[in-house]
Formats: structure tokens, C-alpha cells, sequence
């Protein structure tokens, strides 16, 4: 690895996007660019960037993070493919990853899970959570299922993200996809997606109580709700959501 060879993080993106096995890219400021190939760290040719370098990446995406406090997500197309992006900041700057979103929507044998799962998708009403921990799959499984609905019924179907990934074609099914502004909840666009009449409501995270309690209300009155959340076990599923509730 050397600085002779100097690639902006832009040129970075775009040559390795299609490179088979890539996943997420990581740019952090005073640090050399990364990439996870197969589960591996890669450093890539080039100079550590600066905070101005990471700051131009987004501005050419659209996306201006010069005011941002937090530790905001985004959602970006990019030469017509998707990809979840966090921002953050450590001592020596900032620091970014950008999670390659799948360019395809695979069936459930392809991603190693059992075919009986679709059958919880042929319910109207109910509630199911996918979880597992950072980066197990729970957004590509919940893409798949929701595109055998859209597949095999005709429903509407009104899905809430922060931020939106996979990008749902609409086949048989309304499909309403909605991006939770900036430090908000899920809360107010789950309450206004009851009043619509959908038959399916994604949810893509249960984050808080007021999340988890109207999610439960909204299929305890008919409807089908859909939603992830991050644990590791069926036990700490449960523990953790009871742990929302006194």
C-alpha cells in the first residue's frame, strides 16, 4: 500500500462496486479507504482521506453532511445501484461506511432459509419479526418476502425505512415506500399507514416502546405487520421486547 497511486474515493466506489463479493466500503478520515471483500478487509492504493474528501463524496451524491451532529443514515443510488450509508465522527475525523445493497432480490433458497417461510406471508393479519445481529441478512430477507407478496397477491403494501435499500418494483401490489426524516420515529408513519388501508405494513426496525406497542395494536385490529429487530437469539427477542414494557 502506497500514496503514489492517489484514486479519489469517488473513482474507489466505482471500481470496486462491481467487484463480486464486495459489500460495504469504508472511509475514514486519516486512514487508508477500505473495502470488505468476502467477509475480508482490503485497503485500497490510495491516500488516507480528510474530512473535506468525505464531505465532497456525499455533496456529489446530493447529500450535504457539513451540519450533521448526529450519526445520520442515508440512502443513495449511485450508477443504479443502492447503498446504506452512515456517517459518524472519531478523534481523527470523520468516518463513513457504505453498505453495497444487492442489485437483485433472491428467492429464499438462494439466501440458505427454509421455503416454509413464505408461507407466513399467505396470513392477513399478524405479526412477524426478522432479527439477528448487524449485517446477518435481516434486510435481504425482509425484501424477499415482501416480493412474494407483491408476486403471488394483489395488496397494498406500505413499507416504512430509515433508510429506504432495497428499492421494491411494484408487480401485483401498491407498494408505498417511505423514508423516516431525520431523528424521527417510526411511530407517526406507522400511525398514519393504519389509517390507509394497507394490507401490509413494514416496519424497518422496532426501536423503541411506542414502536413496538402500536406495531402490536396495529395487528391486534386486523393488519399484517412486518418488522426487524436486532438480536441474536428467539430468547433475547423476547426478553427484549418485553423489556420495553413495564
Amino acid at each position: 500500500m502506497g500514496d503514489c497511486n492517489r484514486k479519489g474515493l469517488l473513482d474507489i466506489v466505482s471500481e470496486y462496486m462491481s467487484v463480486e463479493g464486495v459489500s460495504d466500503f469504508y472511509f475514514n478520515s486519516g486512514t487508508h479507504p477500505a473495502v470488505r471483500i468476502k467477509d475480508d478487509i482490503v485497503f485500497v492504493n490510495s491516500n488516507a482521506p480528510a474530512d473535506d474528501d468525505i464531505k465532497d463524496l456525499f455533496l456529489h451524491f446530493g447529500i450535504d453532511i457539513t451540519d450533521q451532529d448526529s450519526s445520520p443514515d442515508f440512502g443513495i443510488t449511485y450508477q443504479n445501484r443502492r447503498f446504506r450509508s452512515n456517517v459518524d465522527r472519531r478523534w481523527q475525523g470523520l468516518e463513513t461506511t457504505l453498505r453495497l445493497v444487492p442489485s437483485d432480490i433472491k428467492p429464499l433458497d438462494e439466501l440458505g432459509l427454509p421455503a416454509y417461510l413464505y408461507k407466513l406471508m399467505d396470513n392477513k393479519h399478524g405479526f412477524v419479526l426478522i432479527c439477528g445481529p448487524t449485517g446477518a441478512g435481516k434486510s435481504t430477507t425482509l425484501a424477499t418476502l415482501i416480493d412474494y407478496v407483491n408476486e403471488k397477491y394483489s395488496r397494498k403494501i406500505i413499507m416504512i425505512e430509515d433508510p429506504i435499500e432495497y428499492i421494491i418494483t411494484e408487480k401485483n401490489s401498491i407498494i408505498s415506500q417511505r423514508e423516516i426524516s431525520k431523528d424521527q420515529s417510526f411511530l407517526p408513519y406507522l400511525r398514519s399507514a393504519m389509517r390507509q388501508r394497507p394490507d401490509l405494513i413494514v416496519v424497518g426496525e422496532i426501536r423503541d416502546r411506542e414502536t413496538a406497542a402500536t406495531a402490536l395494536q396495529a395487528s391486534e385490529t386486523g393488519h399484517f405487520v412486518l418488522s426487524t429487530m436486532h438480536t441474536d437469539s428467539t430468547e433475547q427477542t423476547i426478553m427484549r421486547f418485553l423489556d420495553m414494557f413495564s
